[in-house]
């Protein structure tokens, strides 16, 4: 949606700063304190919300995870 844009009635419009993302594929229960370890070995720290996509290409589920505003 483009900034102003209305959402559909019962729906929720969410504005989503930009970000650079550590992309995860999603395999198992342990995604996310998995991927929270190797963010906090490696002196990364988590800036939002951590989202799913589904990629249009290959219909795999990935994490991305913000770890630096733009």
């Amino acid at each position: 949606m483009r900034d102003g844009a209305e959402a559909p009635a019962g729906w929720a419009k969410w504005t989503v700063p930009g970000a650079e993302y550590v992309r995860v594929k999603a395999e198992g229960g342990d995604t996310v304190p998995a991927t929270l370890r190797y963010l906090e070995e490696n002196g990364l720290k988590l800036t939002g919300a951590i989202h799913d996509f589904i990629s249009p290409e290959d219909g795999q589920l990935y994490m991305l995870f913000p770890i630096r505003r733009l």
